[in-house]
């Protein structure tokens, strides 16, 4: 019986350099992230292998091999046997010296090479976003040093370009503007409503460049794309996911993030979800005597009364919330054709505008109240690309998507017990179609065509708190 128990364990122990070579893993030498598009092959035998979203490859066709290539387009080629492979089943590339050229998607709708587009372009990359760790996508923008952005309170962030904001500034979203009828020519802080957690890549084209994008987009555009549905490069079910948690400081911050994926061959989505939570801010204790908060106003017993504040570097009345989820489903029934469906929806609670808050007129508070309502932003579109050989077009996009957007202004003077409410509410239906032509080398054809339709409600009313009179 100890026999055969040593036999079966020897046959076991001479099956571990096997198992461990059915997969191997490749990393980014710099950073020990996995590759994802590493092409693995040998000649004898004759096989290849593409590394996966998570740098796995399954590489048993190589079976013997003495010379197995790694090849990446950002990095350099290495080679190994499949002996050592089976000892050291992960493989590490260094980046090339001389980087690649940058690839951006805004200026003409489509991916292009930087040297073929004419305007100023900032990219954002996913590593520079996870560095920063931004708070909103305002933030985003900002700490790019390429963007200035305004802020009246926290819960705010209106970019400028060129001098130019808000229905001057176009805001794309996967491929969808987010600019809609509402937009007036004053700071607006729409978009927070993008979950600066979900973003994967962002680029802003500064200048009226961009005049695809029509009249809204003489001042720049800002493009950010969210995380997208991965598909497997085998027959293997890929999954992925994230999560972030965060606490900052300065503002008693509560952040969570969660995004999960799921991939097949012709089959794939990816999920998310992030929560916000920003306390009242604090400011820095070297700063200027006119940041800090002396005084605030607050209603005891029905009666507006100028509060003390015991600690004048904290901001009372500027913390909010906010909350953001996000699910793409995508499915490529060919390799020239992929069609998605997309889902967005973000929220946030009311937001103090501190800027009015800490006015003052004859010595008392000039509002008792002023906040926005709850910013509420919902998108479902959907996406096909195509590609052709001959034909028309060389690449083809359509996007159909409908947006519903609700947003309002609410305010009342210091002793006075009317609250002014000011709400808007857009639904719109947005059609675009996008064309590419490669002509030659050198002449390249964009054409296409593009639908709006906004459908506005407005109301005001003036409600008096006491009475309840409206």
């Amino acid at each position: 019986m100890s026999n055969h128990r040593l036999i079966l364990l020897l046959a076991l122990a001479g099956c571990v350099p096997a198992a461990w070579a059915q997969t191997l893993t490749v990393l980014d030498d710099g950073t020990g992230t996995p590759l994802e598009g590493v092409t693995i092959f040998s000649k004898q035998p004759a096989a290849s292998a593409i590394t996966d979203l998570k740098g796995h490859a399954h590489i048993d066709a190589m079976r013997g091999a003495d010379t197995i290539w790694f090849k990446h387009v950002a990095h350099e080629a290495k080679w190994s046997s499949y002996a050592a492979l089976s000892t050291t089943p992960t493989v590490r590339l260094t980046m090339l010296s001389r980087p690649l050229p940058e690839f951006t998607m805004s200026a003409n709708r489509w991916e292009q090479e930087d040297a073929r587009v004419p305007d100023h372009i900032t990219v954002i990359k996913p590593r520079d976003i996870a560095f920063n760790n931004p708070g909103t996508a305002a933030d985003v923008l900002q700490q790019s040093g390429e963007v200035f952005v305004q802020k009246s309170q926290q819960g705010g962030g209106s970019p400028m370009l060129r001098g130019f904001a808000a229905n001057r500034a176009l805001i794309v979203v996967d491929g969808v503007r987010m600019n809609n009828a509402i937009y007036r020519a004053g700071n607006l802080q729409n978009i927070i409503s993008v979950d600066a957690s979900s973003i994967e890549r962002a680029e802003v084209v500064h200048g009226p460049g961009a005049m695809t994008y029509g009249s809204d987009a003489i001042g720049g555009v800002m493009d950010f794309h969210l995380l997208r549905p991965r598909f497997s490069n085998d027959s293997s079910l890929l999954f992925h996911g994230g999560a972030m948690a965060r606490y900052a400081t300065a503002a008693s911050e509560q952040a969570g993030h969660l995004h999960l994926g799921l991939g097949g061959g012709k089959l794939a989505f990816v999920g998310s979800a992030s929560f916000n939570r920003f306390g009242d801010l604090r400011a820095g204790t070297d700063g200027p005597s006119d940041y800090l908060r002396p005084w605030y106003s607050e209603t005891i017993n029905g009666v507006d009364s100028q509060v003390v504040n015991t600690d004048p570097e904290l901001q009372e009345q500027s913390g909010y919330d906010n909350m953001a989820f996000m699910g793409k489903l995508a499915w490529k029934p060919v390799s020239s054709l992929e069609i998605g469906a997309n889902v967005y929806y973000s929220t946030t609670s009311e937001v103090p505008r501190y800027d009015r808050l800490i006015e003052l007129r004859n010595g008392a508070p000039r509002s008792a109240e002023w906040y926005y309502g709850p910013q509420e932003w919902m998108m479902a579109s959907f996406r096909a690309t195509h590609t052709a050989k001959k034909g028309p077009w060389s690449t083809a996009r359509l996007i159909l998507s409908w947006q519903d957007y609700a947003e309002s202004r609410n305010d009342r003077n210091f002793g006075s017990t009317r609250l002014r409410t000011q709400a808007e509410r857009v639904s719109g239906l947005y059609t675009n179609l996008d064309l590419e032509k490669e002509l030659s080398a050198r002449t390249q054809l964009l054409y296409g065509a593009e639908f709006v339709s906004n459908d506005v409600e407005s109301t005001g009313e003036r409600l008096d708190q006491e009475t309840g009179e409206l």
